[in-house]
């Protein structure tokens, strides 16, 4: 709470939703609050910590410009935080109140809040994603242990609709098997395989390509969810030659290099849930959203969450707001996503090795960045992603252009192309007609996959390829089918 005087003056600073601040009253001496002066008392205040009990602590008060001040705790940059006591920039456009069902994830939240200050973004979606037992994709507690894909869950992915599509992925990979010479060996990496019913659909038209046959190859799922591992086990359960063929990882970089075996890579909506910082570009340059509690009215009940702005520059600002980003106007977002531009950086040096390979990332997004993009899922609607936490879904458009420029030189990329363009090219259409004949759902499943008005304009398809041997980044690229080819990011 502050409350300012009508001259100006700081009359009373209480920042309540801190534990270490709780009830400290900060009063100013004389005068004016002025901008950019550090205004410094020493007040009583009573806290436990541990087993000691802080009796006094040093807080401040800066002005920051019209209608905008700074509370600072000296030595805890958590704690800082902007005031507005009029109609400021202390919070982001998307600040207003928001009814959030309470979840024993949220109260994990408001006290984590609460102890150490406001969450940055990444922070926020990590907990709400994958926290060990109440996260989306962790959470133990499911009614009928029902997972969040398909028409029971939040969402339906391409392949829970049509088989058409991953098999159509698994002929554009064996014609890249056959590009690189038919390695007697492979592998396929597979990030965020849900059910695991893309990977099903890969394997069994693979199965049915006589010259795979013979093929010596296994599965590499990067996947930190028991519960959906017990998923992915369950659907390849009926390849029984594929026992000890199968492996789990937490993260990519635990999948090892190698030179022997050729490499297939396969990300299908796996980028959108990774985390994201947000920036907004103020006149004092751009300030970080961050994820505080919602207590603009002081209610001690509402628990809710909102989005508010940093006061100061973070250490993510600094590092991640470039020289082009400089030049967005005051009042522009960003979102930038160092996950995802780390772990296609890792994608890049699996696959630049001797024996080389291939890959796709097929996602909603774009070649730039985005600045609004961040949403979630519940129960197949697009609903305010701080509602409910740990039940609702959480994603963010992915910026291609930004996984290009980090997989280059290592490996060539080629698009992005949209989902329809891709599929049509790979003959979705004839597959279709032939499936037509056993099944008469399966044009209409199809007609959903490449539907302009829908997925077939939202996704987008990246292939990427490292040729064995190492392609040098001083040769010129070479057409992949469907993709025109383009050197560098």
């Amino acid at each position: 709470m502050c409350k300012i005087r009508n001259d100006g003056r700081l009359a009373e600073v209480v920042r309540s939703q801190d534990a270490t601040a709780r009830h400290l009253a900060f009063y100013s001496k004389n005068g004016s609050i002025k901008e950019g002066i550090l205004y410094e008392r020493r007040v009583k205040c009573q806290r436990k910590c541990g087993r000691a009990l802080v009796t006094r602590l040093s807080i401040g008060a800066r002005a920051l410009g019209p209608g905008r001040i700074q509370i600072q705790v000296p030595g805890r940059p958590n704690f800082c935080t902007s005031v507005a006591y009029q109609k400021g920039l202390s919070e982001s456009k998307p600040g207003k109140k928001v009814s959030t069902q309470p979840t024993n994830l949220l109260e994990i939240i408001n006290q984590q809040i609460l102890a150490s200050g406001p969450n940055s973004v990444p922070i926020w979606m990590k907990l709400c994603l994958h926290h060990p037992t109440l996260g989306y994709y962790s959470r133990t507690d499911r009614s009928n242990k029902a997972d969040p894909f398909g028409k029971q869950g939040d969402f339906i992915t391409s392949p829970e609709i049509s088989q058409v599509f991953g098999e159509l992925i698994a002929i554009w990979l064996i014609s890249r098997w056959q590009a690189a010479g038919c390695p007697e060996r492979a592998r396929i990496i597979e990030l965020g395989p849900g059910r695991g019913t893309l990977m099903a659909d890969i394997v069994r038209t693979f199965k049915s390509i006589k010259a795979f046959n013979d093929v010596d190859f296994s599965i590499h799922f990067i996947e930190n969810s028991q519960f959906m591992r017990d998923l992915q086990e369950q659907k390849l359960s009926p390849f029984n030659d594929l026992n000890g063929k199968v492996c789990w990882f937490d993260r990519i970089e635990q999948v090892g290099k190698v030179d022997d075996q050729w490499t297939m890579v396969i990300g299908h909506e796996f980028f959108d849930a990774l985390p994201v910082h947000i920036f907004q570009k103020t006149p004092m340059g751009f300030r970080e959203v961050m994820i505080d509690i919602n207590n603009a009215d002081m209610s001690p009940t509402d628990k809710s969450l909102r989005f508010a702005l940093s006061p100061g520059p973070t250490l993510a600002s600094k590092m991640l707001i470039s020289d082009e980003h400089q030049k967005l106007p005051v009042g522009a977002k960003l979102e930038i996503s160092p996950s995802a531009d780390q772990i296609a950086g890792q994608i890049s040096q699996l696959l630049k090795s001797d024996a080389g390979g291939t890959g796709l990332i097929v996602d909603y997004g774009a070649d730039h960045h985005f600045a609004h993009s961040l949403r979630g899922f519940y129960q197949h609607q697009i609903v305010d992603p701080l509602s409910r936490p740990g039940l609702t879904d959480i994603t963010a458009n992915v910026d291609f252009a930004s996984l290009k420029r980090a997989m280059y030189p290592n490996i060539q990329t080629y698009g992005p192309i949209t989902q329809r363009q891709f599929l049509l090219s790979m003959g979705i259409e004839v597959r279709t007609k032939r499936l037509n004949q056993s099944s008469s759902s399966t044009e209409d499943s199809s007609q959903r996959l490449i539907s302009p008005l829908g997925m077939g304009e939202q996704y987008k398809f990246l292939g990427f390829e490292n040729s064995p041997g190492h392609l040098s980044s001083t040769e010129a690229p070479r057409e992949v089918y469907p993709f025109i080819a383009a050197k560098g990011p």
